[in-house]
């Protein structure tokens, strides 16, 4: 199949089971897709996603001034340096707000590969430790699950996607 878009009713029906909003993703994934086809399409995805990197990034910072808050653009956890959690959110009432979308989780994934890997080299090694590069992208899929499959996957892993145990 000539584009990542095109798909059968049966991948549509299982994305749909298992991923929230498989079509949004799936759109993100074939722009960063298309980074990787050459020539004009990949000036032009460059293109396409730096524009809409740097909007998000100046619009989060334009808000965070407006607020009188500093502006975390670091996605690296807070154990390595970074904003963790806070990245590109705003407090108010002492509960913090942002906008998540697939590139902002694609910043967390970089940001918190790269920060694990510069702590532990061996970094790609299991999923029993969050700080772990590989349980960094674990954590990534994890998030992308749809409801009843994030709920399995709390029960089975015996502890919920921001790591309270379940009882």
């Amino acid at each position: 199949r000539p584009c990542v878009t095109h798909r059968l009713p049966l991948e549509r029906s299982v994305e749909a089971i298992l991923f929230f909003s498989p079509r949004y993703n799936r759109a993100g994934l074939a722009l960063i897709a298309d980074l990787f086809k050459g020539q004009a399409t990949t000036r032009q995805a460059a293109t396409a996603l730096g524009h809409f990197l740097v909007m998000g990034a100046v619009s989060y910072s334009l808000l965070a001034l407006l607020a009188g808050q500093e502006i975390k653009l670091d996605p690296r956890p807070v154990s390595q340096g970074g904003d963790g959690a806070a990245f590109m959110t705003i407090e108010h009432n002492g509960v913090r707000f942002g906008v998540g979308s697939w590139w902002l989780t694609t910043a967390r994934v970089v940001g918190g590969i790269f920060g694990s890997l510069a702590t532990n080299p061996d970094g790609f090694t299991g999923l029993d430790n969050l700080s772990d590069a590989s349980a960094v992208l674990g954590r990534a899929i994890r998030g992308k699950l749809a409801p009843m499959p994030s709920v399995s996957m709390d029960i089975l892993l015996g502890n919920t996607y921001i790591g309270e145990d379940i009882d």
